[in-house]
């Protein structure tokens, strides 16, 4: 009984330090969404390393510009095999009207301090 016991103890205690090891990647560290790039592989079982020589995949973000968002997949590419594509994520496009509303607001305001500056120059003769 207590043999018994001492073993599931012991297959236990192997279950539970026996991790898989997660096949590692490297991006280079100027990689734009580097945190959303590192949460798309956590979830699929990669880990993301800072070394290129303890990588196995050397990881890589290609993008599409569609007319409402822009996709990033993440393409792991390994000497002996073929790229696999590991992840995809979305983000929203700067939009271009919020620009143009910052620059007309910028022009707005500028002649008005100017104008207001022009008008102390005159009244203060």
């Amino acid at each position: 009984m207590i043999r018994n016991l001492l073993c599931g103890l012991l297959l236990g205690i192997s279950l539970l330090f026996a991790a898989e090891e997660k096949e590692r990647v490297y991006f280079p560290p100027d990689t734009p969404y580097l945190e959303k790039v590192y949460k798309t592989l956590s979830e699929q079982d990669y880990l993301l390393v800072e070394d290129s020589t303890a990588a196995d995949w050397k990881g890589s973000l290609v993008m599409t510009d569609f007319s409402d968002s822009i996709r990033y997949e993440i393409l792991l590419d390994k000497q002996s095999e073929a790229p696999v594509i590991a992840g995809v994520f979305y983000l929203k496009p700067v939009a271009g009207k919020i620009v143009l509303k910052q620059i007309r607001d910028f022009s707005l305001w500028f002649a008005v301090t100017n104008l207001m500056i022009l008008g102390l120059f005159f009244i203060r003769f």
